[in-house]
């Protein structure tokens, strides 16, 4: 993904040029499941079987939080789901 990734005292931070996030908890899990190759209907069921939210909220979190990633320049869509 070209981004730089760094663990400091157990809080994950994603950087490309000028950007740098922290990411909470679900964050988390969404860009490790990204890192795998996995497809939005699969991140949408490793966050549901991980946290107590329906699948239409996971879906539409999923997405925003990808949305918001691509627009910095953090990831790519692509066409694989």
């Amino acid at each position: 993904m070209g981004a730089n990734v760094r663990n400091v005292g157990g809080t994950l931070y994603v950087a490309k040029r000028q950007t740098v996030r922290e990411l909470n908890d679900v964050a988390v899990l969404i860009w490790r499941t990204i890192e795998s190759g996995a497809t939005v209907s699969e991140i949408v069921d490793v966050v549901t079987s991980e946290y107590s939210v329906s699948e239409e909220e996971a879906e539409r979190d999923t997405i925003d939080f990808l949305s918001s990633l691509e627009q910095d320049g953090l990831v790519v869509a692509s066409d694989n789901g």
